[in-house]
């Protein structure tokens, strides 16, 4: 459980709301924090849940706080601070908000490790088929509230011809229906819509499943915005022979309700749910225990291993990262990219796996190259998977073996020496110096400079560098050693601009040289920038 706030996951949110939550914080008003997955929310919500102490004036101070609304109005991010209390029971979530929004799994602050099995367990259920019950339910229960309306309110005034009243209850009616998927989206404590026009716009352009409830073919957008402008006041008249155009309205919009809420909440459920088969997982901690021992589950029913350590591991509001050292008799390095795409099918996108591949013997031969990778990597507190119990302590004996005298800080000094060599080699034979034309055949010599760039990083940061060359499996190791600087060379639109060009093919016969195309010479000049940054953030972190 996250007992601090992860400011990580608030990457892109004003740091206004960080502020502002980390005072709060701090002062014990708060009890849990979740943001939403943009999987689930076009528009990023930060649902705060407040101490059960807290009084309902400091609640709505907070809500109501200029700084709140001018975060959506500008950034369109939603700061919601809502009450959840178990007994006497008050909540400001609608059970299907609860179910997409409020899982573990989105868990960015918790006061205690303990706060939402106490708060929210008993409001949770982990089984699909349970939710998708409890959403029927609902489903009808609207439907009943629809139904009782007609049978107790419209029947009789239309019979008294009191038209005007009829108008005012279809209105009711559509909002019934309006504010019921409100509740599916946000908290009852958020007030960011003005008028019922402007949150049927929010749901039109961000909830496509949710706006053919109320926009389709069969429904006068226009009319239907004119009835949700009328109320009690209103000078708005109703004839007798206007009432079959109101109650086709609403006839349309509760044959679209159920397949709209099904089309939201059902895909989404699933998506949440479907990888943990059922079980209850009350914390990130727990959810990315359970994902790990199902990855590795995944993995042995493919290969043949007989060691795995888990180096890294990051957990967001989308997906679950892991970095796996692994180990077999049989393992190719050749099978990492398989690896990483049986995972990613096998858990929809949503798990991802960066795998260090070696056979039993790597220690035996290469250890004293990686000796302080193994002592911080390589341990029994590392170990997620072993096929027997003495593999480990077989694996590891060749580097304990070694004399205490053993330095392995020279290695990088000369890793790196015959690095920068190899790289001013090349960046000569390029002519780099006095050349920014494109010439074919820079391109293998700059895949060939990324690639050196990388393993000299690697080294530095891990002091470990794969048997695998490929410049897109090196970028992910570089992202695990330092995201920050990572982020900071080259973005994910970079990045991949950078591969496509590093593999365009040479042609196979020689050919007279023909006029390079101008994004092809704008990617050579982004592609040196890129190495040249590269190489002397290099060059500080050797020297310092």
């Amino acid at each position: 459980m996250k007992t601090k706030l992860e400011t990580n996951e608030l990457q892109g949110i004003p740091l206004v709301v960080q502020e502002k939550l980390l005072y709060e914080i701090n002062n014990w008003n708060i009890e849990l924090i979740f943001a939403t997955s943009q999987h689930f929310s076009p528009i990023k919500q930060i649902t705060v849940v407040l101490n059960k102490d807290i009084p309902e004036t400091k609640r709505q101070e907070l809500q109501e706080s200029s700084w709140a609304k001018e975060v959506f109005e500008q950034f369109g991010v939603v700061v919601t601070f809502c009450k959840h209390i178990v007994f006497p029971f008050e909540s400001d979530f609608h059970f299907t908000y609860l179910s997409l929004y409020l899982n573990p799994q989105f868990i960015i602050y918790s006061r205690k490790e303990s706060s939402w099995g106490s708060l929210l367990q008993n409001f949770y259920t982990f089984s699909i088929r349970r939710q998708l019950l409890q959403l029927d339910n609902w489903v009808l229960e609207v439907k009943q509230k629809h139904e009782d309306y007609k049978v107790r309110f419209i029947d009789s005034l239309v019979k008294q011809k009191q038209f005007q009243a009829v108008l005012i209850m279809y209105v009711h009616i559509i909002r019934l229906y309006l504010h019921s998927v409100q509740s599916m989206l946000f908290p009852k404590s958020a007030f960011i819509f003005n008028s019922d026009v402007e949150l049927l716009e929010s749901i039109e352009n961000n909830y496509p499943e949710l706006s053919q409830i109320f926009v389709s073919d069969e429904i006068d957008k226009t009319y239907l915005f004119n009835l949700l402008n009328v109320d009690s006041n209103s000078e708005t008249t109703i004839e007798e022979n206007d009432l079959a155009k109101v109650e086709s309205l609403c006839t349309s919009i509760i044959e679209q309700f159920e397949k709209g809420v099904n089309n939201f909440f059902t895909p989404r459920i699933e998506y949440l749910l479907s990888d943990l088969k059922g079980k209850q997982i009350f914390s990130k901690v727990e959810y990315e225990q359970f994902m790990l021992n199902a990855v590795i589950k995944r993995l042995l029913q493919s290969y043949r291993i007989d060691l795995i350590y888990l180096i890294e591991s990051k957990v967001s509001n989308d997906s679950i990262e892991f970095l796996l050292f692994i180990v077999g008799t049989d393992i190719k390095i050749q099978m990492e990219q398989h690896m990483s795409t049986l995972i990613r099918n096998h858990f929809n996108q949503r798990v991802e796996i960066t795998c260090l591949l070696h056979k039993n013997t790597w220690t035996e031969r290469h250890g004293t190259k990686f000796l302080l990778f193994i002592y911080k990597h390589i341990t029994d507190d590392n170990i997620v998977y072993s096929r027997t119990s003495k593999k480990h302590s077989k694996f590891i004996l060749p580097v304990f073996e070694l004399p205490e005298d053993i330095d392995s800080s020279y290695w990088q000094k000369d890793f790196w020496k015959l690095c920068q060599d190899n790289l001013e080699s090349q960046w000569l034979q390029m002519d780099l110096f006095s050349c920014s034309t494109y010439q074919i055949g820079h391109v293998v010599q700059l895949g060939s400079i990324f690639k050196q760039l990388c393993l000299s990083f690697l080294y530095k940061k891990l002091n470990y560098v794969p048997h695998f060359a490929s410049p897109r499996y090196l970028w992910k190791l570089v992202q695990w050693a330092d995201r920050d600087y990572s982020n900071q060379l080259m973005s994910e639109e970079q990045s991949e601009a950078l591969f496509y060009f590093l593999n365009t093919k040479l042609p196979y016969f020689p050919r007279q040289s023909t006029p390079v195309s101008t994004p092809m010479q704008e990617q050579y000049i982004n592609t040196l920038h890129i190495c040249n940054h590269f190489y002397n953030h290099l060059k500080e972190l050797y020297t310092n």
